[in-house]
């Protein structure tokens, strides 16, 4: 499980994550979470609330859909 020395190092990985998902794919929330190791798809949820303007934020979707 990955340790971040901030919870801005949290939220950048985040971005990152969701910025590198290719057009045409997706990803649940909680597979997100789960590149660096982590459970937590509502806090990618929140990550991508307050900061994800600018980002491909629609390919991120429910586990259900």
């Amino acid at each position: 499980m990955a340790v971040f020395a901030t919870p801005g190092e949290y939220t950048d990985r985040v971005l990152e994550v969701v910025a590198e998902i290719p057009s045409g794919r997706v990803m649940t929330y909680g597979d997100v979470a789960a590149v660096f190791g982590r459970r937590g798809a509502r806090a990618v949820g929140m990550v991508l609330h307050y900061h994800g303007a600018g980002l491909p934020w629609w390919r991120v979707l429910r586990a259900g859909g």
